[in-house]
């Protein structure tokens, strides 16, 4: 693809207010932060797991307190995050992004987007393999017996037919996780009543959850 000058700025501007974004909102089951890249080993079982939650993105050249250091070895860093892709099967799809915020300081940017082949697994040292999931900002193995629930929440979500309501909220409740109704409605200029009644199969396939009364995030 293609991109003109004003496209190519809208792109950054767009990537760095993601960035920033998730800087504000720390660890979590979406946002891992690392000040280098882990061996391919640990850094694939995190692209399962947050293929097999609900996607996410890991921030590279960030310290635990969120303090941004950047990273050196941007090469390497991208090599790490595509040989660690190449050890789940099936392949997670995502997106490796270089945001450059001043002369010193890289941050690589990695987009992993919710798994729709799940289970992800990930071969171990040993033989076999392994099924990953988030739990809070923890790397957690699945148990044998729950793979099947994701396989499960996979075949639901694929019977709902997504209309550009449903894609807004999506995408809204995407940009600030455990938004209110009110707040969704508002940011898609939707009155509250539509947003609750399109919410309804979003929350029965599983797409959207109701983490607290009244606050939505994405599974």
């Amino acid at each position: 693809m293609q991109y003109g000058k004003d496209s190519l700025q809208s792109v950054c501007r767009e990537a760095l207010d993601t960035f920033h974004s998730l800087l504000d909102q720390g660890e979590g089951t979406r946002i891992e932060f690392k000040l280098r890249a882990p061996s391919a080993a640990r850094l694939a079982k995190l692209l399962c797991a947050l293929a097999n939650t609900g996607g996410g993105h890991i921030l590279i050249g960030v310290d635990d307190d969120a303090i941004v250091e950047g990273v050196e070895e941007i090469d390497e860093t991208r090599d790490a995050i595509s040989r660690a892709r190449r050890m789940n099967t099936p392949m997670p799809e995502i997106r490796i992004t270089e945001l450059r915020l001043d002369e010193e300081r890289v941050v690589v940017m990695c987009a992993v987007s919710q798994g729709v082949d799940k289970p992800y697994r990930v071969a171990r040292a040993r033989g076999g393999e392994a099924a990953y999931i988030r739990v809070g900002s923890a790397v957690m193995p699945v148990a044998p017996g729950e793979e099947a629930r994701l396989e499960r929440e996979d075949a639901v979500r694929s019977r709902v037919s997504l209309g550009t309501i449903h894609v807004k909220i999506l995408k809204t409740v995407k940009r600030s996780p455990g938004i209110t109704l009110k707040k969704i409605a508002q940011s898609c200029n939707l009155s509250a009543y539509r947003v609750r009644k399109a919410l309804v199969p979003l929350q029965q396939s599983g797409l959207v959850v109701e983490k607290n009364p009244g606050r939505y995030t994405l599974r």
